[in-house]
């Protein structure tokens, strides 16, 4: 049996989740394995402490192997994980034995491991709410290093779905051309966030304060523009793909594809 913590605020965005998510984002790792099979799950509350819990149980059925010596022998590998509720993080429990049928020995070691993760007891915090700041505050400094590093990266490769996703929108309909504009602002504000300064990004920026001023023909040739390049580079890039040998032989790239309007100038794409 094993405890481990969990940060609520788990990389790679450091954004506090609650026990529900991260509690399903680890047991996913565990099932990308493929070699195991949830058979149970359940959550609840501990009568004893009132604190919420999760659990599931994961099960691998092996059969005709040799088990002490001894051969055809079935086997059960069981992995109980059980996520509870903590006050500054959670906490992780990890229960893991073999089954084999007739053997009274499993069974009085599960009752054992059983009592364990019953008589679990997360640590009382002092001073709660200075660790809670100090908690936050580290979250916000490595939330700030993954946006000096990738930030741009992020940046284009969010912009060139949401590009995809606008192709054939009416522009000339005020109503679809401010929903657009809506859904554009938060790019606007992640690029100041970011620093990213670019001709052609600018400029887009300046044709969308126009837009809201009622002005909205810039906006509409500077979209239709970056839109057309984001089907041109994507169609570029399967074709590419299309001829590439097996993926186990090639690189993975980076995300964001939409190179064409920041030729010559950076690394991002659509920039």
């Amino acid at each position: 049996m094993v405890i481990i913590p969990i940060e609520r605020a788990q990389p790679p965005l450091f954004v506090e989740r609650p026990l529900e998510h991260n509690f399903h984002a680890l047991v996913g790792q565990i099932l990308s394995i493929g070699v195991i099979t949830v058979r149970q799950s359940g959550s609840g509350v501990i009568a004893s402490t009132g604190r919420r819990f999760m659990a599931v149980e994961l099960r691998q059925e092996i059969k005709n192997a040799m088990v002490n010596g001894r051969e055809g022998q079935d086997a059960v590998v069981t992995v109980s994980v059980i996520g509870v509720q903590g006050e500054l993080g959670d906490h992780l429990l990890m229960m893991k034995y073999a089954a084999v049928p007739g053997d009274p020995e499993v069974e009085r070691d599960l009752q054992t491991l059983q009592t364990l993760v019953t008589s679990f007891r997360p640590l009382r915090i002092v001073n709660a709410e200075e660790k809670r700041r100090e908690i936050a505050a580290l979250a916000d400094e490595k939330f700030k290093e993954l946006l000096a590093k990738g930030g741009e990266r992020m940046f284009c490769f969010e912009l060139g779905l949401l590009l995809l996703r606008l192709q054939g929108v009416n522009l000339d309909d005020p109503v679809a051309r401010l929903q657009v504009m809506k859904s554009l602002k938060p790019f606007e504000v992640f690029a100041r966030e970011i620093n990213l300064h670019d001709g052609k990004i600018d400029e887009f920026w300046e044709a969308l304060h126009q837009a809201e001023a009622g002005d909205a023909i810039d906006f509409k040739a500077n979209l239709t523009e970056l839109i057309k390049v984001a089907i041109s580079e994507t169609e570029t890039k399967r074709a590419e793909q299309a001829a590439l040998p097996p993926v186990a032989e090639v690189k993975p790239e980076e995300p964001g594809s939409l190179s064409a309007l920041g030729a010559g100038q950076k690394h991002y794409d659509v920039c």
